[in-house]
């Protein structure tokens, strides 16, 4: 018989309100047989569980001990929507916090995500620069109509080209009728549909038919 191995081993702890305190990761060792610590998260809330922070740690082997290699803070704003989170790396040599992604979000009068803007820190330049820009678009029920996503154009300085885009369509209990994706060409500067999937539902509002297309 064929005897299956453990390839991924992890422990979560809870804190006293149930929140997600930390998880850990094994290595396994097969010299000794046994899981050895990897890395570890832990989260910190705040008095209404919401998440502030995360810090991420290495297990050190020569030491046995945790040590820190990464964090994320967290800024809210009405209702506990998430407005920004800015990650950080440990500098070991000069014992500092150095920037590392910061995510900016704006939000619409519904409290929706219109538009979700990546930076990563230019360590030359000690500024942010942008990466990623994510728009997006909803219907008068606060259904998620479309959304277009924009990178860095490695090949221009500073500026974004367009990726990818999202359509979707609905009935009028909400349910998904039509989901489309779009990739731009940049030679023809359009928007090319890449796949798309339909979607029918029976009277109590189940899945009754599926059909998926793409692009060949």
């Amino acid at each position: 018989s064929h005897e299956r191995k453990v390839n991924d081993f992890k422990k979560f702890n809870y804190d006293i309100n149930n929140q997600l305190a930390e998880f850990i990761s094994f290595i396994w060792d097969d010299k000794l047989k046994t899981w050895d610590n990897y890395s570890k998260w832990e989260y910190t809330y705040d008095d209404s569980s919401i998440l502030t922070q995360s810090n991420m740690y290495f297990w050190n082997t020569k030491n046995k001990k945790w040590e820190i290699d990464y964090k994320s803070t967290y800024k809210y704003g009405f209702h506990g929507k998430l407005l920004q989170y800015e990650s950080f790396f440990w500098d070991y040599t000069n014992s500092f916090w150095e920037n590392s992604y910061k995510g900016v979000y704006t939000l619409d009068e519904n409290q929706n995500i219109v538009k979700k803007s990546i930076f990563s820190w230019d360590k030359s330049s000690e500024l942010w620069t942008q990466k990623e820009i994510e728009e997006s678009v909803y219907n008068s029920a606060g259904f998620l109509k479309h959304r277009i996503q924009y990178r860095e154009d490695n090949n221009v300085g500073n500026k974004m080209k367009a990726c990818d885009k999202f359509e979707k369509e609905y009935d009028s209990n909400g349910n998904v009728l039509l989901w489309r994706k779009y990739l731009f060409d940049n030679v023809k500067m359009q928007w090319i549909e890449y796949e798309k999937y339909e979607y029918s539902y029976d009277s109590s509002n189940r899945v009754a038919e599926y059909k998926y297309y793409n692009k060949e």
